[in-house]
């Protein structure tokens, strides 16, 4: 579906996996960008995510003079430091150069909770109707696991995890822990038990890991303007697995809580340790639990989420043309 309407930039693909989960450098980034404003000419729109080049991409829409190509964000992650002083100088930023310099050149922000809306709103000083609510999907696709209920616990993920509370929820616990993640910086100072796993795993062994596991746990951090999680959450329900969640920005949109998982607020240790040993204790509510969730996730599949991106990318075009006074495009030329 998504391929038969979009192209990619020649060499894109390399460039971004060269770079990993490093930012692009300045020079690359200015490059990218600038390939990017001048194939845009022959598109009707322009879909980034969040890698650097987008904000090229907006300044020399917003400055130079020729006609503006409607552009549409996905994968959004405007974040703010913790420190007082960090944080009231990003927040200055945001507001009074990033956003009125460069977002408002971006037609349409994609976020994945209405929660967002909020947050983004208030912090961005931008209409609400500058950002499109798409809610976020499975990724399993095909893949062929062998789902049993194990006696562990697991736990993976790279993005706002709140690992140390995880740890000193179970503590003292009886149950093995498995922890998959590729940074360490989660759990520097603190003393992991000898009942914690902490590993780094490849993509199918993260599920395979997923699968066996009696309870998956997403332990987030409170108080952030976008949490990750959802993609490992939602995958866990879609394989029947009972989840506990610990967020505060937008999982009680995805979740039900007592009825397709746990929902906690993030940092308390002792409402996770209880539901931790409520779910291991008693499997039949473990079950119960996940194959409600296994309902629930269905709807949240890759073409649901990609075809509201398209409608979303659509409607741009749409009004696009309108203010224009030009022809709406037919629906199959828009990429």
């Amino acid at each position: 579906m998504w391929r038969d309407r979009t192209e990619l930039l020649p060499g894109w693909l390399d460039a971004a996996r060269h770079a990993g989960d490093r930012p692009m450098r300045l020079w690359p980034t200015l490059c990218w960008g600038f390939r990017l404003f001048r194939a845009s000419r022959d598109f009707d729109a322009v879909v980034t995510g969040f890698e650097r080049p987008w904000w090229v991409f907006a300044l020399l829409q917003r400055f130079r003079g020729r006609k503006k190509i409607p552009h549409v964000m996905v994968y959004a992650s405007f974040v703010l430091p913790t420190s007082f002083l960090s944080r009231l100088l990003k927040r200055t930023y945001y507001r009074f150069i990033f956003s009125p310099f460069v977002l408002r050149a971006v037609s349409r922000i994609v976020v994945y909770s209405r929660h967002q809306v909020e947050l983004f709103t208030e912090l961005l000083r931008l209409p609400r109707h500058a950002f499109a609510h798409v809610p976020y999907h499975t990724t399993l696709y095909d893949s062929q696991l062998l789902v049993s209920q194990g006696d562990y616990i697991f736990a993976g993920g790279d993005f706002t995890r709140d690992y140390p509370a995880l740890i000193e929820a179970t503590r003292h616990l009886p149950f093995h822990v498995i922890i998959a993640a590729r940074y360490r910086h989660y759990f520097r100072g603190i003393h992991v038990p000898s009942h914690v796993t902490v590993l780094t795993a490849t993509r199918e062994h993260f599920f395979e890991l997923m699968a066996g596991a009696g309870v998956v746990v997403v332990p987030l951090r409170g108080g952030l303007l976008h949490s990750g999680g959802q993609q490992t959450y939602l995958n866990a329900m879609l394989m029947g697995k009972a989840v506990i969640v610990a967020d505060d920005c937008g999982a009680n949109e995805y979740i039900s809580h007592n009825t397709t998982g746990f929902l906690l607020q993030p940092g308390d240790t002792e409402a996770l340790r209880r539901g931790i040993r409520r779910l291991m204790d008693d499997r039949a509510l473990a079950r119960s639990l996940g194959e409600r969730a296994k309902v629930s996730a269905e709807a949240f599949s890759p073409e649901h989420f990609l075809q509201r991106v398209l409608e979303t990318i659509e409607q741009c075009a749409k009004n696009h043309n309108r203010r224009l006074g030009g022809p709406r495009p037919p629906d199959g030329d828009l990429t």
